[in-house]
């Protein structure tokens, strides 16, 4: 597997591609829209290019022909945003490459917050693509729309703590054996150490600091919010602190 390819662009090919030369190998690679039209207007021939790729198999018409690509990224989180995104059904490979003329980050926030208005707008994907995508994809992608682009701010969150009054516990519910119960509590505050320090360093590699890092987990702390795993925590933390336009 080509994981990744850094060399010299030797060509601006029409269509979305780049060929980049890698020590005398010069390898055609297929770009996201957004990426394409930025390597045309910031790069040149002879240019440095790091490129995070995909490579797989395309079948010919017919199916007579078997043709091996390269798919290129600026970043390895862009690459995984992009292997989730096709796995909508009906969206391809190429007409993916093409709607993807906004940031990752914009996309992921305009999926979680089913705002069709924006999906339809890309290229190549109407209306009943946008519904697909979103129905889809949507709850999913909430480490892709905490993209570290901009700085964030905290709102009011959106997830309400549930608290239990001591009137509403039973008799029987009294009687609880405390061993047992200590026993469940500890193992929990092993489980939710480690789903924060699973989130915490995704937030880490998504360009946070540990000081805003802090003090995303006190808010989720001080809301009293519960979680059960990773991606339910990442759903919170999106929905708690929005990011800014």
């Amino acid at each position: 597997m080509i994981n990744k390819i850094s060399g010299i662009i030797d060509e601006i090919i029409s269509d979305g591609y780049i060929s980049v030369n890698c020590n005398g190998i010069s390898y055609i690679i297929a770009v996201p829209g957004g990426l394409f039209s930025k390597v045309r207007l910031t790069k040149k021939i002879g240019d440095k290019i790091e490129l995070y790729t995909i490579y797989y198999i395309e079948n010919s018409v017919g199916g007579s022909a078997l043709t091996p690509k390269l798919i290129g990224f600026g970043s390895a989180i862009e690459r995984e945003f992009f292997e989730k995104y096709i796995t909508v059904k009906g969206l391809g490979i190429k007409s993916a490459l093409k709607s993807l003329v906004i940031s990752v980050r914009k996309l992921a926030i305009a999926i979680e917050n089913s705002d069709i208005a924006v999906i339809k707008k890309l290229p190549g994907i109407g209306g009943r693509t946008s519904e697909k995508i979103i129905a889809e994809l949507k709850g999913k992608l909430a480490k892709y729309a905490l993209l570290k682009e901009e700085q964030i701010t905290m709102q009011s969150p959106a997830v309400d703590g549930v608290e239990l009054s001591e009137d509403k516990l039973s008799k029987k519910q009294k009687e609880i054996d405390y061993t047992k119960l200590e026993m469940e509590i500890s193992e929990e505050k092993e489980s939710i150490f480690e789903i924060e320090e699973e989130a915490s360093q995704i937030l880490r590699d998504l360009g946070y600091t540990s000081k805003e890092i802090n003090e995303i987990f006190d808010k989720i702390k001080i809301q009293n919010i519960k979680f059960t795993d990773t991606e339910e925590l990442l759903q919170i933390i999106f929905k708690v602190f929005k990011s800014k336009r």
